[in-house]
């Protein structure tokens, strides 16, 4: 093949192609979409959802060992002070 028929060929084969400088947005937002959940530890989309979700558990389970903390220490206060009159 000598560059003339290079040539030739490209230019066949431009005018076959359509103009068109739209961008595939749909495959974008799609790649960008994917990358958002695959994501490198903090900046997964799926890692920022389990945060979100996980707030109000771990605020119950602290208010409820903190409940159950008093409990136990108004318990031992009046365990004590019980023993401390039987033996006036």
């Amino acid at each position: 093949m000598n560059s003339t028929q290079v040539k030739e060929d490209a230019q066949e084969a431009a005018a076959v192609l359509p103009k068109t400088n739209v961008l595939p947005w749909d495959l974008i937002l799609i790649y960008v979409l994917l990358k958002s959940f695959q994501g490198e530890g903090r900046l997964s989309f799926l890692f920022s959802i389990q945060n979100l979700m996980w707030i109000p558990i771990a605020q119950h389970v602290t208010l409820n060992i903190q409940v159950t903390m008093l409990n136990f220490v108004y318990l031992i206060s009046l365990w004590h002070f019980s023993d401390c009159n039987r033996l006036e």
